[in-house]
């Protein structure tokens, strides 16, 4: 839209008989659009100044209820520390944390004007699986992750060839939870007995800190198998013969071999 122009008439004495006029000079009026000149100047530092000042940037996050994993290895996980407050997606972070088997519940909380909180439910490991050289955590579930660190009173088991079915998905179960329940059950009613070794097809096999070995299979009712082989190695212990293995795969029928 053209602006309005205001005419200039100069006017001469009147003796010279004479008018000047001078071109017109545009009007100059202090507008709307003018005046939002500076209100955007305004919204541009101030984001500026969330987006790179320290007071909206998250230092670091906040962890709770962590115990197999350090806080730098969530904070590397959750990837928030150093953003802006206002960029951080709790559901893309929970997201991101669930993805490792290690956690089974996560909570993000934004906080303002810096803080970002992350409340952790990690899984609890019961077995420490050796298998084949390479080194798990086992839960009840059947979910693995890798061993972390030596903890004291986990169930030790070993497989001399891999058994565990590692898959791409880390949350898929690797085993049957009642082969493990069986693994559970040996070493609740045979707490002085040696570790336990998983064989794919003979099942689990017992190194009896006596000198033997006893196979109890698979599956099956395994604290009858337990209170029989009890029963045996008493009886054994007493007799004082040498024997180098014991099978109770068959509660019903069990069977001993002499040392060769």
């Amino acid at each position: 839209r053209s602006r309005p122009k205001r005419r200039v008439d100069l006017v001469l004495p009147a003796d010279l008989g004479a008018e000047v006029r001078l071109p017109a000079v545009p009007e100059v009026r202090a507008g709307a659009r003018l005046l939002t000149f500076p209100l955007l100047i305004g919204v541009l530092c101030a984001c500026y100044f969330m987006l790179a000042g320290p007071v909206f940037r998250v230092d670091q996050a906040v962890i709770h209820g962590n115990h197999f994993m350090t806080e730098a290895q969530v904070r590397s996980i959750a990837q928030v520390d150093g953003t802006p407050v206002f960029t951080v997606n709790p559901g893309q972070v929970v997201e991101r944390l669930m993805r490792y088997p290690e956690f089974s519940e996560a909570v993000v909380r934004v906080e303002w004007p810096n803080k970002v909180v992350i409340d952790l439910i990690e899984r609890i490991p019961v077995i420490a699986w050796d298998d084949g050289g390479r080194k798990w955590w086992l839960c009840e579930n059947g979910v693995a992750f890798l061993e972390r660190e030596a903890l004291p009173g986990m169930i030790q088991v070993v497989s001399e060839e891999p058994v565990l079915q590692i898959q791409e998905d880390p949350l898929a179960q690797v085993i049957d939870p009642q082969v493990l329940q069986s693994a559970i059950t040996l070493s609740t009613l045979l707490p002085e007995a040696g570790r336990l070794i998983f064989d794919r097809e003979s099942g689990w096999v017992l190194e009896d800190a006596r000198g033997w070995k006893v196979h109890f299979g698979v599956a099956g009712d395994m604290q009858k198998k337990a209170r029989v082989y009890i029963e045996i190695g008493d009886w054994l212990q007493e007799q004082g013969g040498a024997v180098s293995m014991v099978s109770v795969v068959d509660p019903n029928s069990p069977y001993y071999g002499p040392a060769r």
